[in-house]
């Protein structure tokens, strides 16, 4: 179970720091976006330090949910701002492989992948005796 929070942690802390670059020039061309950016990274990060950190154990659930809700809105807008455009932001219309999209769709996915793994762990078989 550790290694999997681990590479949770460490995807998420990617996600955030994909969104790190591009979010001053967002904010300035499409606010709402770069404000989107701003938030994945801080509950992104807060997540993973929440996550990283033994002591606040009784937190790693709800830090998984925000890590999940978080990646899954991001993947969404990706694939949304690739595919038809997001108001106001059409230039990243079929822009499928640009580096930070990239990295930050990879990370993502890799979140959701390991709070996948993380609860399969969890769960264990009810057993009728």
């Amino acid at each position: 179970p550790g290694s999997v929070r681990l590479v949770g942690i460490a995807a998420a802390v990617m996600a955030a720091v994909a969104h790190v670059p591009p979010a001053p020039e967002h904010l300035r061309d499409v606010p709402y976006i770069g404000l989107g950016f701003v938030v994945l990274t801080a509950l992104c990060l807060t997540s993973a330090l929440i996550l990283a950190l033994p002591p606040l154990r009784l937190a790693w659930r709800p830090a998984w949910a925000v890590a999940t809700v978080s990646c899954a809105v991001a993947i969404a807008a990706y694939l949304l701002s690739r595919s038809v455009g997001l108001p106001g932001m059409s230039d990243d219309i079929g822009h499928w492989t640009e580096p930070l999209g990239l990295v930050s769709i990879c990370s993502e996915t890799v979140v959701l992948l390991a709070v996948v793994l993380s609860l399969r762990r969890v769960r264990s078989p009810v057993r009728v005796s």
